[in-house]
């Protein structure tokens, strides 16, 4: 009896382990494949990318482990989005990648960005009453994570573009105001070694300073517009492009309809719109805010601000959110322009040039 056991034993353990070692094998493998389309997708060869993941794509879909739906759904959405220009299926793929998380896993810093991204993919294909319920049902699910000031800060961004598509005209200051305080939040905890409360200390009397500013705003008292370009440098540095292009958007508007000649009260303002324009992939925006920008600091000669620098600015956004092809030819364009004033500048040019190559 014990002998007949020993004879069935031996080869189950054998199938056993035969079976653990396929699965084992076919895991690494998917793993190795994603590898290897993000690199393609990071050198620019996206077709090569969805070629790989097309090979995988059956096990993908069918794969029981949430993580490997979770990177193929991105891999796909991000080939859509960067090569077929396609933000319908970018929208599609992301939409599925987040269902793929399960609601039993702590959040990361990685999923709310993905959020975001979905967010206002859904507001490019115009789908604004979608956009809002899924920045909303984020905010909630990430309000538990301790760090998560950044990412939710674009997500209010999202709600106060949906509430501005519906015409509403209280509801967006909120969140607008909502996104900012939880920008500079990030900042300041990311850069100073304080505690929340001195944070809290600190952002109340800003605030305040801003508020009382604002009361006596006129073309003699103009603190507030001074402060706007500082509360918009503090929100370009915390990463929300979105608010940041609000912010410089506003304080050039105002600017503007003051007629404030003697004052280059919107100077930092343009560098900021123009770089978050280029680096959200907003070219067009950046090429129909250009004209303005040059004819604006040409009533500043001592700046030596001219089109070479804002052209630099635009390529600077541009290589910093990898759009390196483009980079090069606003690189080109400037160096064309520089005049004798700017030498620091024309040397670091070349330099910019060779570095994007090098991720071609």
């Amino acid at each position: 009896m014990f002998q007949n056991m020993e004879k069935v034993k031996y080869p189950f353990l054998v199938l056993f382990f035969l079976f653990v070692y396929k699965l084992h094998a076919e895991d690494v493998n998917l793993q190795l494949a994603f590898s290897m389309a993000t690199m393609s997708i990071q050198n620019g060869d996206y077709a090569g990318a969805r070629k790989m993941l097309e090979k995988i794509s059956t096990q993908c879909e069918r794969s029981a482990d949430w993580e490997i739906r979770y990177k193929y759904y991105l891999l796909n959405g991000d080939i859509c989005y960067a090569y077929d220009k396609d933000v319908r299926r970018f929208n599609q793929y992301y939409q599925q990648a987040l269902d793929a998380y399960p609601l039993s896993i702590p959040l990361t810093q990685e999923f709310l960005s993905n959020a975001a991204n979905l967010c206002w993919g859904l507001i490019d294909d115009e789908c604004y009453e979608q956009a809002e319920k899924q920045a909303a049902r984020y905010l909630v699910r990430g309000s538990s994570l301790a760090d998560s000031c950044l990412y939710s800060s674009a997500l209010f961004s999202v709600l106060a573009k949906c509430y501005e598509q519906r015409g509403d005209t209280i509801m967006p200051m909120h969140f607008h105001d909502k996104a900012q305080e939880l920008a500079i939040r990030y900042h300041i905890l990311t850069t100073k070694a304080d505690s929340i409360a001195i944070y809290n200390d600190r952002l109340d009397r800003f605030k305040q300073t801003m508020n009382a500013a604002k009361a006596r705003f006129s073309k003699k008292m103009p603190n507030y517009l001074l402060m706007l370009n500082e509360y918009c440098d503090m929100i370009a540095q915390a990463g929300n492009l979105h608010e940041t292009i609000y912010l410089a958007e506003k304080t050039i508007t105002l600017a503007t309809n003051m007629h404030m000649d003697y004052l280059d009260g919107a100077c930092d303002a343009y560098f900021y719109l123009l770089y978050s324009y280029a680096s959200n992939k907003q070219l067009h925006e950046a090429e129909r805010a250009l004209l303005p920008a040059v004819e604006y600091f040409s009533r500043f000669p001592q700046k030596q601000v001219n089109e070479a620098v804002l052209l630099y600015q635009i390529g600077l956004g541009l290589m910093d959110s990898e759009q390196y092809p483009e980079a090069i030819s606003y690189f080109e364009r400037t160096r064309k322009l520089w005049n004798v004033n700017q030498q620091e500048y024309r040397k670091m040019i070349p330099q910019l040039i060779k570095q994007c190559k090098e991720h071609l």
